[in-house]
């Protein structure tokens, strides 16, 4: 099985995504496309400026006529899923990035049977330093840490079919509309209408953890670190479920 694979960034503008490109450029899967969307001024000629001097291939910048994120996005990706040609459907935030062979695997993945298919996560501070590998909350196949039947994926570790998508689409608009917390919402219905998913037990998301106030992100360093430590415990052998 192969295909276009589409990334998409929804952006207000920001320089950070710079390196996200670069990322899905170096892939080592050749059929991937980057799609850009942005919904301000300001946003369309930051990404304009940035487009013209790094010069990426196979990049579309779309440019919605009104203001609707608000500072989220959700409104602009239920809008695109619908408005693209791929094959996959990739989304990935400004400022994280993916390792080299991120596609190829996810490629690999699906080419040895899933629904839809989701790769574990690197975290990274802000400060550019590393925290830790993500054992304990975007696992799909287990709990987080903390709890007994919260199940969870991140909103930018997945990558699903078209014919997904398109069934699935709203759930990112309905997520914002019912104020619940989108990746979460997003999880549960993919997971509820296509069951048959699998990880690539590969750690190619690299997520920056810089979105928030200084005590939202000491926080969620804190709850990191005590989730890495938990598991570690629980699985001393790390023999974790999500990678058999």
């Amino acid at each position: 099985m192969s295909g276009l694979i589409n990334f998409w960034i929804p952006s207000k503008g920001e320089e950070s995504i710079v390196k996200t490109i670069e990322s899905i450029q170096k892939q080592t899967y050749s059929n991937c496309k980057t799609t850009i969307g942005t919904d301000s001024e300001e946003g369309h000629e930051s990404i304009s400026n940035i487009l013209k001097q790094i010069k990426p291939k196979n990049t579309i910048h779309y440019k919605f006529p009104e203001k609707v994120t608000k500072g989220r996005p959700e409104l602009l990706t239920s809008s695109a899923i619908y408005s693209l040609n791929y094959d996959y459907w990739q989304p990935i935030g400004c400022g994280d990035w993916f390792e080299e062979d991120h596609a190829e695997e996810v490629i690999r993945t699906y080419n040895n049977g899933a629904d839809w298919v989701f790769t574990l996560r690197q975290i990274w501070n802000k400060d550019g330093s590393f925290i830790c590998k993500d054992i304990f909350e975007s696992i799909g196949f287990h709990p987080v840490w903390n709890s007994r039947d919260y199940y969870f994926v991140d909103g930018q570790s997945f990558c699903i079919p078209k014919a997904m998508a398109y069934r699935l689409g709203h759930t990112f608009c309905m997520s914002r509309e019912l104020n619940q917390r989108t990746d979460k919402f997003v999880f549960d219905y993919f997971a509820k209408f296509y069951p048959k998913f699998k990880c690539t037990k590969k750690y190619t998301l690299n997520f920056k953890l810089d979105r928030g106030s200084k005590e939202e992100l000491d926080f969620a360093i804190q709850w990191y670190k005590a989730g890495e430590e938990h598991m570690k415990k629980k699985f001393p052998k790390g023999d974790y479920p999500w990678l058999n």
